[in-house]
């Protein structure tokens, strides 16, 4: 039997400073052209076409101030930190990169900007008649 739960939450995070209005790099380009158009990566969860965009999958360029890059590298020992001149190397490269469709991206009920990750990760698995959001639109 199914049923709902419903909750509330609030996250009150410190950004530090940083450019805003952020402009995409070269880099960015290059590796969103890699993976969607050269690949043919679909949606990380759903497997969709339409609507990709890329997703900054273990650091995100707004918290780019506060991350210890030492530590960055002890836990991503195969990234290629020879080539690594500026945040934005790792930041915007394949190994950060996570091919989204925009409503897995930045859909306020079941993006992953908005979504506790054990229900995010959870739309990829779910049955295909399981409504997992009680108000989750359309695909």
């Amino acid at each position: 039997m199914t049923h709902e739960l419903k909750e509330t939450e609030s996250i009150d995070v410190n950004y530090p400073d940083h450019e805003h209005g952020r402009i995409a790099t070269a880099l960015f380009h290059r590796t969103r052209a890699k993976l969607i158009d050269h690949d043919k990566l679909g949606c990380f969860i759903c497997g969709t076409r339409e609507h990709l965009e890329l997703h900054h999958a273990k650091i995100e360029y707004s918290l780019s101030e506060a991350v210890d890059w030492n530590k960055v590298r002890a836990d991503h020992q195969d990234f290629n930190w020879e080539s690594f001149l500026s945040d934005t190397d790792f930041i915007d490269s394949e190994y950060n990169g996570m091919v989204l469709c925009a409503k897995h991206h930045r859909d306020p009920v079941c993006g992953i900007h908005h979504t506790p990750y054990p229900f995010w990760i959870a739309q990829r698995y779910v049955k295909d008649d399981f409504k997992l959001f009680a108000n989750e639109k359309g695909a």
